[in-house]
């Protein structure tokens, strides 16, 4: 992937409300966790069995942590995508789907360029849900805290939404292999 040194080309309209939104959800997620810091008693159910009980109870700074930590890694992660282009300059393997070792570097540079693109316009995509899941399960936590019981729309809301994105995530990528590799066989 030595030959594959990438024209910058800004995020299309799509992909900068990706993330920004995503970056506006980081933004929540540490204004919720202070926001339950400042609000819950000190001692809090921190874990919840299957059923939504509380199976251990622990101080409100256990919750601003994983505040914090879903912050940090939401927020890293927007920032990557935002910094893309220094980084790929110095670290070109992060760009780790096969189409880009396999086949984008038959493509003119400005093809190069546009996949490359396409593939953090998917990450600001995949930024976006994650950081909603994460907003959403800060919630959750939050709110089961306050009550002392896990709210039973937890498990109806994370079960189903981390298949969705992991079925969204294999698809869109398999898709764009597909689109590269076809596009580079085609010359």
């Amino acid at each position: 992937m030595n030959n594959l040194m990438v024209k910058e080309i800004p995020l299309s309209k799509r992909g900068n409300f990706f993330l920004y939104s995503a970056y506006t959800f980081s933004l929540l997620i540490l204004g919720l966790g202070i926001y339950a810091y400042l609000h819950l008693p000190q001692k809090v159910a921190v874990h919840f069995d299957l059923h939504g009980n509380p199976d251990r109870y622990g101080s409100k700074v256990e919750i601003l942590v994983i505040s914090l930590v879903f912050f940090a890694i939401s927020f890293i992660f927007c920032l990557f995508i935002h910094k893309r282009y220094p980084l790929l300059k110095n670290f070109p393997y992060l760009i780790n789907i096969p189409a880009f070792y396999l086949y984008a570097q038959r493509l003119s540079e400005e093809r190069q360029a546009y996949w490359v693109s396409q593939y953090f316009e998917f990450l600001a995509i995949i930024m976006f849900l994650t950081n909603f899941m994460l907003l959403v399960l800060e919630y959750f936590i939050y709110m089961g805290g306050m009550a002392g019981k896990l709210s039973s729309g937890f498990n109806y809301f994370l079960i189903p939404y981390v298949i969705f994105l992991l079925v969204f995530t294999f698809s869109y990528l398999f898709f764009m292999y597909r689109k590269i590799k076809k596009e580079a066989e085609s010359l």
